[in-house]
Parts: structure tokens; C-alpha cells; sequence
């Protein structure tokens, strides 16, 4: 059962995948919607890998991009 309307794009266009990380947390959002938290992660360096699951996937741009520094630090 699905939570809420479909983020996906019709085929032919592009859809947008922002992965935020930050400190033991990864956010997923697909399309401006958040699909996914995960927290408890341990690992804050290595490689970034790109995967798709039962289908081809095509990758136009990807940025890299550094959080802002968190207000405390400042």
C-alpha cells in the first residue's frame, strides 16, 4: 500500500535525486518528496556508488555539494 500519490516522473523525463548527508544521518529525496531517513550510519568517508535495481538507470548531471556549517559552529 502506497503512503501518498506517486513521485515519479512519466517516462521520457528526467526525475531528480537529492542524497543528503550529514553526521550519521542520509535523507533521500525523489522528485522533491522525501522517500527514505536512515540513521546510525558510521562510515563519513569512501566511494559514492550509483545503482539501480531491476531496471537500467541513465545519469545525466550529478553535483557534489558541502552542507552549510551548522550554527553551533559559527
Amino acid at each position: 500500500m502506497l503512503a501518498g500519490p506517486p513521485n515519479e516522473k512519466p517516462v521520457g523525463e528526467w526525475g531528480t535525486y537529492e542524497v543528503i548527508a550529514s553526521g550519521n544521518t542520509v535523507g533521500i529525496i525523489v522528485n522533491g518528496q522525501s522517500m527514505n531517513k536512515i540513521t546510525g550510519c558510521n562510515l563519513s568517508s569512501g566511494f559514492i556508488g550509483i545503482q539501480s535495481e531491476g531496471a537500467d538507470i541513465e545519469v545525466r548531471r550529478i553535483y557534489l555539494e558541502p552542507l552549510p556549517a551548522p550554527a553551533s559552529a559559527i
